[in-house]
């Protein structure tokens, strides 16, 4: 039987280089190992064309690969975790005009007889593409409206006490939890932040730069129960 307990995580992974600009993936992919969430949302994620990251997560994940940028090296863009199987992927465009192409994943989860849909995204750095993707995203979010749990994360590079987003958040009744995460090493700014509906904050897991030095952020991390 599946526990409708659930652990989750946000990381910026900023291509596998961290603050001192030296590639860590081999720590970074046994550190998430090792940390052993039940889901987890990743974001610029660079795949190379062999995908030995992907190779080495799949010992324990179902991946889900959402990239914004495909060249001749590889991938680039948001990745999803999971330990369920997804019954449906989704990948909602967030693009805005000229700047660099943003994406969002849904996927639709059974754990147990319970259904849940998660929503992983980075949203981009301009005011205007921000209000245009926070727009997208939530049409996406509030069209189903059946009562299904949710969870919203990832990079949203900007504070949540913004006007626009408070007034989604109230609609789409969502609680959220943030902390400070970049940049890594002296965190000052809340840009991770994951959203929940319908489920029971049980714990957050902060990191700092000693636990956590993998990126240019932090991860965010928390414990859900299914209400």
């Amino acid at each position: 039987m599946v526990s409708k307990k659930l652990k989750v995580l946000t990381y910026n992974i900023h291509g596998f280089v961290d603050f001192k600009k030296k590639n860590r993936k081999s720590e970074l992919t046994s550190w998430l190992l090792k940390h052993d969430a039940d889901i987890i949302a990743l974001q610029e994620v660079k795949l190379n064309t062999k995908h030995e990251f992907v190779r080495h997560m799949e010992q324990k994940y179902k991946v889900y690969c959402a990239p914004t940028l495909t060249t001749e090296q590889g991938e680039y863009g948001n990745i999803l975790l999971s330990k369920y199987p997804a019954q449906k992927k989704i990948i909602h465009d967030l693009s805005f005009k000229k700047k660099e192409p943003r994406n969002c994943v849904e996927l639709h989860l059974n754990l147990g007889p319970q259904k849940i849909r998660i929503f992983a995204m980075h949203l981009g750095l301009s005011q205007w593409e921000k209000i245009h993707q926070i727009k997208r995203l939530f049409h996406a979010i509030i069209k189903h409206n059946d009562g299904v749990p949710e969870l919203v994360l990832g990079d949203f590079n900007h504070v949540i006490d913004w006007p626009l987003l408070r007034y989604y958040l109230y609609k789409g009744r969502f609680n959220y939890i943030r902390s400070r995460t970049f940049p890594a090493r002296f965190p000052l700014f809340k840009l991770d932040q994951i959203w929940f509906r319908d489920f029971h904050l049980l714990n957050m897991c902060r990191f700092n730069h000693k636990s956590a030095s993998f990126s240019d952020h932090l991860p965010l991390g928390a414990e859900f129960i299914l209400k």
